[in-house]
Parts: structure tokens; sequence; C-alpha cells
């Protein structure tokens, strides 16, 4: 499936029994639960919970990656088979949706899609919609996860590429410029400001409307600073949401070598690892 499917496409795959529709929304950061939009769904959808079912609630980080066998069994209760056509969306447009699916990837589920706008795309289409949670419950699945270790890099691996003698790989940080360059608080407690040495910026927000218009020149200019295909990449961000986002756009323009550092500025900003300040 492609990276990023658009509201008519998934219309018409509405009646395919392999469909899986998930809702992956979470609130921003800073955003209250009651904050987020409408408990709206698109007719047979189901609530991913990535708080709760997808995330390592014992880690102590705002959003971590859950062991393989949470995942699988998570996976499975949504009714997700071997064979299903994931597709997962969220109410805000893109925002957390990327997240879903870079874990379905990581776990080895290539068939998935985001859709492309969102819920927001999918209700100016013109597409009926139903009250969250009145989708019927699907019988359990027979997914098995499959953890792919290319897509995914940890504090430790970050600090043998700043170490070593080699070149580190191209890393990518998708939060704000003031708070990429330490010019602003951060919104968590207890985190230095700055960012990740070596790294570049990129803002998430800056891709969001691209990816949201499947607009791929606009996308070729945000990344004109993206190495090539050959070249493996790393994003993050400030909890391991916002890097998905780069990776989504990443993708949609052919890059297949990269991987999100999950911890993101969450851990290494809370710890007493190297920072640097400034425009990098």
């Amino acid at each position: 499936m492609k990276p990023l499917i658009t509201p008519d496409e998934l219309k018409t795959l509405s009646n395919d029994p392999q469909l899986i529709l998930l809702d992956a929304t979470i609130p921003k950061v800073g955003q209250a639960e009651e904050d987020l939009p409408p408990a709206i769904a698109i007719p047979n959808a189901q609530l991913m919970n990535l708080k709760a079912d997808f995330c390592d609630a014992t880690s102590g980080l705002p959003n971590t990656v859950p062991t393989v066998a949470q995942f699988e069994k998570s996976a499975q209760q949504l009714g997700v088979h071997k064979d299903s056509k994931v597709v997962v969306y969220d109410r805000h447009g893109i925002y957390s949706s990327p997240r879903a699916w870079w874990l379905f990837l990581l776990m080895g589920h290539t068939s998935v899609s985001v859709l492309q706008g969102g819920l927001p795309a999918w209700i100016s289409a013109g597409y009926a919609t139903e009250k969250l949670g009145d989708a019927a419950v699907r019988p359990k699945g027979n997914f098995q996860a499959e953890f792919q270790a290319h897509r995914f890099v940890n504090a430790d691996d970050l600090m043998r590429q700043l170490s070593g003698d080699t070149s580190p790989k191209p890393l990518f940080d998708a939060r704000s410029a003031l708070r990429f360059e330490g010019a602003t608080p951060e919104p968590r407690e207890g985190m230095r400001a700055g960012h990740i040495p070596r790294s570049k910026n990129i803002h998430y927000a800056t891709v969001i409307p691209l990816l949201e218009n499947g607009d791929k020149e606009g996308l070729k200019a945000v990344f004109h600073e993206y190495p090539t295909s050959e070249t493996a990449t790393v994003f993050t961000c400030g909890s391991g949401i916002t890097a998905c986002i780069l990776a989504l756009g990443a993708t949609v323009l052919g890059h297949q070598d990269w991987a999100v550092y999950d911890g993101s500025w969450s851990e290494w900003g809370a710890s007493d690892r190297p920072i640097a300040q400034g425009k990098g």
C-alpha cells in the first residue's frame, strides 16, 4: 500500500473485507483530552489507543514503543490479520496517525497507509461519519509482529554515532526552530533546551499541510537537505510522535533508509548527554 491514501481511494476500499480502519488520535502537546476534536469516526473505524494499548507505560517517557508481544496482542484485538490492509487516520488531520503508521512498519506490517488529510478531509469530501465506538467489534486477528530493527534507534545508538570515528547518520529534529535552537523553554519539565549535536531542523508543522494536500513538490522543497536514498537517516522530535511525520514525508518522496529515535528529546534532554544550541 502507498504511504498516503486519499479519501476517494479509501471510499473505494470501504467494502474490502481486508480493510482495517483505525483512529489514532491523541492530544497534541499541551492539549487536554477534553479539548480533542469530537469523537466522530469514519464508518467501521476503531480506536487505536496509542497511549494505552500501543505504548510501554512502564518506560517513564511520554510515548514509548510497546513490546512486540504487547503490540501483537493489541493489534489482534483490533481484528488485524497478516493480510489486513490497515489505514490509520486522526481527527486533527495529520498529527498522530504517522506514529501509528510507523509502529505497524516497525512491527513488520507493510500494508499500512495514512489517510491524507485525516477525518477533516473525509468529511470535506462529503462522506458519511458515525460516532466513534459504534463500529462492530471484530473477531480476533492472526497478526504476528516481527520487529524491524532498522526502523528504530535508541539513545545508546546515537551516542555511539556521535562518539565514533565514522560519520554519524544524518539526524533531523521535527521540533520548532525556537525549541531546536534552545531559545525557548521546553513544554515538559526537567528538559534542557537545545538539540542533539549535528542534527538539523525541519519543523513538522511545515510538513503537515504538504502531506494533507499531497504536495510532493512542496515536500521536495522542505526536504532539500535530505540525503540520498542510500544514506540512512534518523528522525527525532520531542517525544517520538512528530518525528514520524517527517518519516512519512520522506517515504512519500521515495526514501526508505530511515529510523525514528523513539525516546527523542524527552529522553535526551532529561539526561546528561551532550547537547547543542543555535541553528546547528
